[in-house]
């Protein structure tokens, strides 16, 4: 993290690259007066693909700590953010203690600015850092009555509204009906607003779903809720890609340090663990095999004492 005393800030290269510039020339402060402005620029905001910006589990995840580890620095500081600024995107803030008049939509025209604070790494080379997302599950949950205890419902999150090429199964019709006749009412993340996941999770006792960003709202479950995470043959493709880009996991010598949180088959079970929940993880081909399936279904809600 960067802390610059008068800097004029802009984008550059279509809003990939921030620039920074250590004197006060050209530009226009806040109020007209920059000298008393305290400005905070996250990661995101200049570097994060557009699709990755508009997907919650993505922003929840990536982004929402960055602004959290730049409000603990100061939290009267105004966060220039990518605009337009979606509905969700506002509201999670507001949940982590980010009021509206400190969300500033920015287009990346140079401002003056009297400090500047600049979000310069997310740490993503090894992985998510935990210190962040540990402090956003808890700002997230202190404003709330917290979650002490699992709840008791079942919870199938559908994949339905993914993309073609990213939704890992071929049969997932047949799998939510298998999931829905042991009780779970079965989810779309894209028809539910954000009260309404977070009240979902937080009366979870046990969220299943194909691995994505859907179950990514597991931040709002309790601890000792049970994870049930599905991975296809498409998916562990997907993350072990030729160049190794998605998931260090695939590359010999390669360690992941506990602080960390990367791109892996691995992800949902770390989160789970982070959050001092269960995760169970079942691996079959992109035509999940059903019988295989159920068998595994009814021995988790068996250990977990339900039927």
């Amino acid at each position: 993290m960067l802390d610059i005393p008068g800097a004029v800030v802009s984008l550059q290269d279509a809003g990939r690259t921030l620039r920074v510039t250590m004197q006060e020339v050209g530009g226009r402060g806040f109020g007209g007066d920059p000298d008393h402005d305290l400005v905070a620029v996250p990661k995101f905001t200049f570097d994060f693909a557009p699709r990755k910006l508009r997907n919650f589990g993505h922003w929840l995840l990536d982004c929402v700590p960055q602004i959290v580890a730049l409000s603990a620095v100061d939290p009267s500081a105004r966060f220039l953010l990518p605009s337009p600024l979606r509905g969700f995107q506002r509201a999670t803030l507001g949940l982590v203690g980010v009021p509206p008049d400190q969300m500033v939509p920015w287009e990346g025209d140079p401002l003056t600015i009297g400090r500047l604070l600049v979000f310069e790494s997310e740490g993503r080379a090894g992985g998510r850092p935990l210190s962040a997302l540990l402090e956003m599950r808890h700002r997230l949950t202190e404003r709330r009555t917290a979650a002490t205890r699992p709840g008791t419902r079942r919870i199938y999150v559908s994949r339905r509204d993914a993309e073609p090429g990213r939704q890992w199964v071929a049969n997932e019709p047949e799998i939510e009906a298998m999931f829905a006749a042991r009780g779970f009412d079965v989810v779309v993340m894209a028809d539910c607003p954000l009260d309404e996941q977070i009240r979902l999770f937080r009366e979870a006792r046990v969220v299943a779903g194909v691995s994505g960003a859907g179950l990514s709202d597991i931040v709002f479950c309790a601890p000792d809720t049970h994870v049930i995470v599905l991975l296809s043959d498409s998916l562990m493709t997907w993350y072990a890609d030729d160049r190794g880009a998605r998931s260090n996991w695939v590359r010999s010598g390669t360690t992941r340090p506990l602080s960390t949180l990367g791109d892996s088959p691995h992800f949902y079970v770390q989160l789970a663990a982070v959050f001092g929940q269960h995760c169970h993880c079942f691996l079959g081909s992109d035509e999940m095999p059903l019988a295989r399936l159920s068998a595994f279904l009814d021995g988790v809600l068996q250990r977990m004492g339900e039927s």
